[in-house]
């Protein structure tokens, strides 16, 4: 069985910070638009889906 795509594997698709991407995708204001779409697309690209169990 595949492992589910991690916040590590849309950072490194990105080309961000682990820290970045999850800010991207959680609509801070300190990501600017244009890399917010770049982790967005990324997320969608590995399969990424948020781990609502794990957001403290």
């Amino acid at each position: 069985m595949a492992r589910r795509p991690t916040i590590i594997d849309v950072a490194q698709r990105a080309g961000v910070s682990k820290s970045t991407a999850a800010r991207a995708l959680t609509d801070s204001s300190e990501v600017n638009d244009l890399t917010r779409d770049k982790v967005r697309k990324a997320a969608e690209a590995v399969g990424y889906e948020r781990n609502h169990l794990a957001v403290g």
